[in-house]
């Protein structure tokens, strides 16, 4: 079976505070529903990737209010909340998944909200590290876990 290997780092670049906060959130997320294992390196290894993972972070997510974000961010993060909800909807109701353009435009979403998280209040950070994590299990799927 194949695995996917997650680090504080992609290892090619330093990652931002903000990457390093949503990476770490994500193994510890996966670690603590039992869908991955800390390899002895402190790596997370994900060699059981499904459905459940997404539908859960999913449920959690939706559930959630919209956080209080300044006003010059707001039009942005909600552009991108949008976006990333609508394909992981599509996701769930798709039984071959994201093609190749919805996992570029969710890379991009991706991108975009690292990019903007470090700039936002403390207090709304989690709501956008979880759409973050969102984001990236769905790259991650397409990249045959």
């Amino acid at each position: 079976m194949d695995c996917l290997t997650i680090g504080l780092s992609d290892g090619e670049t330093s990652p931002t505070d903000s990457e390093a906060y949503s990476r770490a959130l994500a193994i510890l997320l996966l670690h603590a529903l039992g869908w991955a294992e800390l390899s002895q390196t402190g790596l997370l290894e994900i060699c059981r990737m499904d459905r459940n993972a997404i539908i859960s972070l999913w449920e959690a997510h939706k559930d959630e209010r919209w956080p209080q974000v300044e006003n010059q961010h707001e039009g942005p993060l909600m552009t991108l909340d949008t976006v990333i909800s609508g394909c992981v909807v599509y996701f769930l109701d798709s039984p071959e998944g994201l093609d190749a353009q919805r996992i570029g435009i969710v890379e991009d979403c991706v991108a975009d909200l690292d990019s903007l998280t470090d700039e936002l209040d403390e207090n709304c950070r989690p709501y956008f590290h979880r759409l973050r994590s969102l984001g990236a299990l769905l790259i991650s799927t397409h990249h045959s876990i």
